[in-house]
């Protein structure tokens, strides 16, 4: 196998040999439908009060965050792709 090989199979995958998501395949985060979901799952297991806003707050934060990296990765591998084509 080639070095450029070696490296786009590295670029393509995680450490655990999981596909990357690309671009195409990213889908833009809804926060409000989201957020929406979220209150009906608290709703099912009948969370109240700051238990429920804490939980709520939490699982958004760190959707965004998610996020937020997602695209932060598939910039990297997409500027180290353009450079390895060159």
């Amino acid at each position: 196998m080639s070095d450029e090989q070696k490296k786009y199979d590295r670029l393509t995958h995680d450490h655990e040999g999981t596909p990357r998501v690309f671009d195409k395949e990213i889908k833009e985060f809804n926060r409000e439908k989201f957020g929406e979901d979220i209150q009906k799952i608290l709703d099912l297991f009948q969370f109240e009060g700051e238990t429920r806003r804490q939980i709520f707050s939490l699982l958004m934060e760190d959707a965004e965050k998610q996020q937020a990296t997602e695209k932060a990765i598939l910039n990297d591998n997409t500027s180290e792709l353009t450079e390895t084509s060159e």
